[in-house]
Formats: C-alpha cells, structure tokens, sequence
C-alpha cells in the first residue's frame, strides 16, 4: 500500500498524524486509503487510487465570513461530512472536479471521479454546476454525469466503493515521517511563517489486513 502528498514540487510518504496543507495534493495508490479531519470539523474519507488537492482552504476557529474550502478531485472517490465551512456562505465550499463542481447545501455525500462523475447524497442536499447548467441532488438520490456538458441523470443506487478498514480488518498504518523529518509542531510553525492554512489537525493511514 502507498499513500503520499505533494507539496511545493516535493513527493513525500504521507503517515498517521502528519499534517496537510493549502496546495498540497493526496495521492493513494490500489490499497490506500486515508481519513482526513479538518479544523473546520470535518472528515473525509479518501479511497483507493485517488488524487485530491487542496487549491484553497481557510478556517480561524469560527465562521466570520472569511471562511472557505475550494478543493479538487482529480481522480478515484471520496466520503465526506461537511462541517462549520459552507453552513452560513454555501459559496464557500466547493469541490471541484474535471465533469462538474461540486457545492453543498446540506452535510454528507459520497463521490466517485473516472471519465465521468458519480455522486450520491446522504443527508441535506448539493449542486452539480456545469456547461450544461446547476443541478440539485437531494438527501436519498444518487446521479451520474457523463461529461462537463451533460446534466446528471439520476440512478438506482450510490457508487460503489470499496469497503471501510473496519469491514476489511485493516489496522492503521504506523506513524509516517513528517515534512523534512519535522515534529507536528516545528512544520505547523513552518507552513504558518509562509502564510499557509492548516487544512487538517489529524490523519488516519489504513494497511491492508495482514493474511
């Protein structure tokens, strides 16, 4: 299994308690999977051969109308609860992707990014926008987009992704190498001198089960 992270043009070993930031990018390979908890409260859970970045992320403790997390999923499937960002200013969120963007209007949703998009609502409510137009997807409904000039289609069912760690058996990884062999607190202080957020205060690498 692999999980690494891109910052300033440097790949590196992501690990349990490591840290992410601002325009940092997640990689997972087949088995990879990694949980990620925001400041803002709230987790997203990254599946296997995906790619997510962070574009811009900005969270000081309480909404004050300041607040945002415009993010990107460039490949493979996420579960997500929203927190206190997006709540009051729904503009604040959004979840971009290649076929459509993604905005919330309510607090928990899965997706799953190939050639086309596949998203499902599991409670409250979002919108897909697109060359073709906004699109609203309920708490229950479940939708595929094949293109970025397609509206979605609703389905019969979510996407299929795979198994959480705890159906698997899987065990969190041990704790990885922080940033230029750092501790928590001299990288925090490092990225906060350059002017970046904090997107993430704990992370989760899961291994496979051990046979």
């Amino acid at each position: 299994w692999k999980i690494v992270f891109e910052t300033a043009g440097v790949t590196r070993p992501l690990g349990k308690g490591d840290l992410i930031f601002e325009g940092d990018t997640v990689f997972t390979d087949a088995t990879g999977r990694v949980q990620i908890r925001f400041t803002d409260g709230a987790y997203m859970s990254l599946q296997p051969q995906t790619e997510f970045h962070v574009d811009n992320y900005r969270f000081e403790g309480a909404s004050d109308g300041k607040e945002k997390a415009f993010l990107r999923l460039l490949k493979g499937g996420l579960r997500t609860i929203t927190g206190l960002i997006g709540k009051k200013n729904r503009d604040a969120y959004q979840v971009g992707t290649p076929v459509a963007t993604i905005g919330i209007r309510g607090t928990e949703y899965l997706a799953r990014l190939g050639i086309s998009l596949e998203l499902s609502v599991g409670e409250g409510s979002l919108f897909l926008l697109n060359n073709a137009g906004k699109f609203i997807v309920d708490q229950g409904q479940s939708v595929y987009v094949a293109n970025q000039n397609t509206l979605p289609v609703f389905t019969g069912s979510p996407p299929s992704l795979p198994p959480s760690p705890a159906q698997q058996g899987s065990k969190p990884a041990v704790k990885g190498p922080y940033l230029h062999g750092a501790t928590a607190s001299q990288q925090l202080g490092m990225q906060a001198a350059q002017g970046l957020q904090l997107l993430c205060i704990d992370i989760t690498c899961y291994a496979p089960k051990q046979k």
